[in-house]
């Protein structure tokens, strides 16, 4: 690679200026294992150093995120298969219940009571711990390929001599707010709880007494304050599985925009190399000038070759950095989304049964009027699970759409010829080149050498059609992934709804 001009050199700093969004959220959370240091050009590097601060702020937050979600996770367990585990976690609170049709006192287990209400948010909670533990194992384990590809991306907008981070910075603040302003609304809607908003701190309370099950405690069992402490833990937990969920996919939607620019940016110097012929373009001082506009820089021929191959291989390093985190995202995405749309129609049958024996049990025990408590309950759960489901959906399609803008987004440009604007109209980005060379490509060739390169733009875009993203090969990330995704959770919302939750044995 030559010795990049000054000029050039600000293409790194412009990388690392819109990166900053990503690394302010990536921080806050322990997330943020590399460090980004200038060197002596004025140019940036990653770098992943493992006596560093940052190095032991992500282990430290990834052990604590991991001793969460394996408690919580044994602790689902236990419950679902609470027979076999009876011998070693025996629960023994009770809440007495008023029967809402018969009007008899009934006896309940009071972790089973809860936690059949409370199933469905505590299993988007916990797919949101899955999808952030997925991701900070994957950088753990491939950090160095983490590193490689973020310091080839910042080498790639130097040697093309391009800036990809048009509207970015912009872009990934509304995605950090958006993402904190879930997380806030979760700590408010848990200190209202004093106010009958109970969903919230209900879900927390569930969360933290499958953690407390390892050791046979229940929360129940506790005094005022204990009970309190117990739910603002289950409360962090639910926090850090959130902003942990949105870590990783937040900077693949930073590297997809830059995908997205950078063909966007190819594809028009393309354009201009195939219309306007060699020698005018050096004539005109293209070839050679690197003040002009970035549209009309590296316009011959063997450079045009050369940066599509580059783009072609940040499009597979990509997909190999993020493919199985995706795969992740999008399976845990449709599960959460499912049992959402199943608790809304679910909201008015969360009574469970009662046990066998439960006389001696009514006679100690106050009543709790359970058709009263669930009517004042169920406004503040049906909100808290369409301010999830609303999330859950708008990060999904957006996520989808602005990976698929990669290779799909119309290619937007100034045409003043009738022919570009009709050969642009309607193609995928990232193969908006491989259509223009189809259609027009050989109309241009003036010589052998136009012939020659035309052949092998020709073998360069068969041998990577398409060039997309994909979720480690399993689907592509495009527009048909929303449809199937609906439709898939459709089918499962409504199969699930079919048994009814007072069925639930």
């Amino acid at each position: 690679m030559p010795t990049p001009t000054a000029k050039v050199r600000e293409h790194s700093k412009e990388l690392i200026r819109a990166f900053t969004p990503i690394r302010f959220f990536l921080m806050m959370i322990g997330q943020m294992p590399f460090d980004i240091k200038k060197k002596k050009d004025n140019t940036y590097t990653f770098k992943l150093n493992s006596r560093s601060k940052s190095w032991f702020f992500f282990l430290f937050m990834f052990s604590i995120a991991t001793a969460f979600y394996i408690m919580v996770t044994v602790g689902i367990l236990s419950f679902i298969f609470s027979s076999a585990t009876s011998k070693w976690i025996a629960p023994t609170q009770y809440i007495v219940v008023k029967d809402p049709v018969t009007g008899e006192n009934e006896a309940q287990l009071w972790e089973r009571y809860n936690t059949r209400k409370e199933m469905v948010p505590v299993l988007v909670i916990w797919s949101w711990m899955t999808i952030s533990f997925v991701g900070s194992l994957h950088v753990l384990l491939y950090g160095k390929f983490y590193v490689h590809y973020m310091n080839y991306f910042n080498r790639v907008v130097q040697m093309m001599d391009i800036d990809m981070t048009g509207g970015i910075k912009n872009y990934l603040w509304k995605n950090n707010i958006l993402t904190l302003g879930v997380a806030v609304g979760l700590i408010l809607g848990f200190s209202l709880e004093t106010f009958g908003f109970t969903a919230i701190g209900n879900t927390a309370s569930v969360l933290a007494n499958f953690v407390l099950r390892m050791f046979n405690v229940e929360i129940e069992s506790l005094n005022w304050w204990e009970k309190l402490s117990c739910k603002m833990f289950g409360l962090l937990i639910m926090f850090l599985a959130l902003v942990g969920s949105r870590a990783n996919i937040i900077q693949f939607l930073f590297f997809s925009q830059l995908l997205k620019n950078g063909t966007k940016i190819w594809n028009q110097r393309f354009t201009i190399a195939l219309e306007i012929d060699q020698s005018q373009l050096k004539k005109k001082g293209y070839l050679e000038d690197t003040n002009a506009d970035q549209f009309h820089r590296r316009l011959d021929l063997k450079h045009i070759l050369k940066d599509h191959l580059i783009l072609v291989q940040l499009f597979r390093m990509t997909e190999s950095v993020f493919g199985f985190i995706l795969l992740t995202y999008y399976c845990f995405e449709i599960v959460s989304v499912v049992m959402e749309i199943y608790q809304l129609a679910a909201l008015g049958g969360f009574a469970p049964p009662p046990p066998d024996d439960d006389d001696d049990i009514v006679k100690d025990h106050d009543v709790f009027e359970a058709d009263k408590a669930q009517e004042s309950e169920t406004f503040s759960t049906a909100i808290v699970c369409l301010i999830l489901m609303s999330q859950h959906v708008w990060f999904a399609i957006s996520t989808t759409s602005d990976a698929a803008a990669a290779y799909e987004q119309v290619l937007q440009t100034n045409c003043e010829n009738s022919t570009r604007k009709l050969l642009i109209s309607r193609t995928p980005q990232a193969m908006e080149g491989f259509n223009i060379l189809r259609q027009h490509g050989f109309m241009y060739c003036r010589n052998k050498a136009d012939r020659n390169f035309a052949l092998s733009m020709f073998m360069s875009f068969s041998k990577y059609a398409p060039m997309q993203l994909t979720a480690g090969g399993y689907f592509s990330i495009n527009k048909a992934l929303l449809v199937a995704m609906a439709a898939a959770i459709v089918n499962w919302a409504v199969s699930i709804y079919q048994t009814k939750v007072d069925q639930w044995k």
